[in-house]
């Protein structure tokens, strides 16, 4: 049988859409520019060289935008150093956050609320 296509923009993953690859960077988050703030400053390479270079004119160049694990911190202080907040780190989405803890988004455990699984 062939395998699945892979989605565009879905790097890190092999045969089954979201299951991370062996050895994959694990996603820490997006890094974005806001260019009509930025002013050329360069900190933010200064502080995060293995994602973001500077042009010759002194305006960052992000050389990938998700942000491994690892590096996640140094993100976040690159972020913190922009004197005109010009970088921004987000966070992916955390899914089923509140089912891997036993809740549901409605609050509270389903035995606390008293109903079953798939009965409303």
């Amino acid at each position: 049988m062939a395998e699945k296509p892979r989605r565009a923009g879905t790097p890190g993953t092999a045969g089954t859409a979201g299951t991370p690859r062996p050895g994959a960077p694990r996603p820490g988050g997006r890094l974005s520019v806001d260019f009509a703030a930025c002013d050329g400053h360069g900190l933010c390479a200064e502080l995060l060289p293995e994602l973001i270079t500077l042009d010759e004119w002194g305006y960052p160049v992000l050389r990938a935008t998700a942000v491994p694990s690892e590096l996640a911190g140094d993100a976040r202080r690159a972020v913190a150093a922009c004197p005109v907040m010009a970088l921004r780190f987000t966070r992916p989405p955390a899914r089923h956050r509140h089912r891997a803890a036993g809740r549901s988004p409605a609050g509270g455990t389903r035995a606390e609320r008293g109903t079953q699984s798939g009965a409303r």
